[in-house]
């Protein structure tokens, strides 16, 4: 975690779990207007500004707006501008930041107004006002005004990274990058654009090492396919040594026995003949 983001996480209250912070995006339309979007629109321009953002994770548009028979969207709005029922309502759905995006067309061209507040205390933490650019739509102007207010708040821009490998079981590292989720021969990874170093190593099998360049906003796929370490066969393993030691036997009449191949002990070979024991391996 960034030192940015580390204090942004401790000015609201970081989960103590090392969670991702929920945040919550309001948005509200003011004023009759046949160019209005919908609050579905406002909150999805919003969302594009959230989705890399480094321990940040938006709420679902469904469980603001849809779910329950009071939708949290409600309860936030019927609190108005009082920060102890916002902080309140926020704690009891475990939402950590809250969004705030009113675009209001009473007046031409329409004017929006962004503003974060922190779940602890309900209070305005940063704030954004902006007319979009002629020629350009608010739903199209969002995306970048949100990105802006988030990053003045010092939540860091991120890519991605996904690791498929071939067998699966393998341990996967990116080191300097954020593990999101593991799954059977397959990890990702988020973290700032850059290059990192991968490597990926499976009992058996050769180790891989490479570098992985992550950008912003990008998810970067890496497919592997481990390769088995070849083994080289013991002295007793190798054919020619028995067709050799084949001649001897048969030649002297005598008996050839291997007395140990264990793997933490020497490999012997005793030829004698048979009235004689052969000794132990030492």
């Amino acid at each position: 975690m960034s030192v940015a983001l580390f204090m942004a996480a401790l000015a609201v209250g970081a989960p103590a779990d090392g969670r991702a912070l929920s945040i919550a995006i309001l948005p509200t339309v003011v004023g009759e207007s046949d160019r209005a979007p919908s609050t579905q629109a406002l909150f999805d321009a919003t969302k594009d500004a959230i989705q890399w953002r480094r321990g940040l994770e938006a709420v679902p548009y469904n469980v603001l707006f849809l779910e329950g028979a009071a939708p949290v969207a409600r309860a936030l709005r019927e609190c108005g501008a009082e920060p102890e029922c916002i902080a309140r309502t926020m704690q009891s759905n475990r939402i950590d930041l809250l969004l705030n995006v009113i675009a209001s067309y009473a007046i031409d061209p329409p004017l929006v107004t962004l503003t974060l507040i922190e779940g602890v205390g309900g209070q305005p933490r940063q704030t954004a006002v902006f007319e979009p650019a002629p020629r350009r739509t608010v739903v199209e102007e969002l995306p970048s005004r949100a990105a802006a207010l988030l990053d003045e708040a010092g939540f860091e821009r991120v890519g991605g990274a996904s690791i498929a490998v071939v067998p699966a079981g393998a341990t996967i590292a990116l080191v300097g990058a954020d593990l999101e989720r593991s799954e059977a021969g397959q990890s990702t990874f988020r973290a700032a654009p850059g290059t990192y170093r991968l490597t990926v190593t499976l009992g058996g099998h050769e180790p891989v090492t490479r570098e992985v360049v992550i950008a912003e906003g990008e998810t970067t796929r890496v497919d592997l396919v481990m390769q088995p370490v070849e083994v080289e066969p013991t002295l007793v393993e190798k054919p020619w040594f028995w067709v050799a030691v084949g001649a001897v036997v048969v030649g002297a009449a005598t008996t050839a026995v291997v007395v140990a191949t264990r793997p933490d002990a020497a490999t012997c070979l005793c030829i004698t003949s048979p009235e004689t024991v052969c000794p132990p391996c030492e």
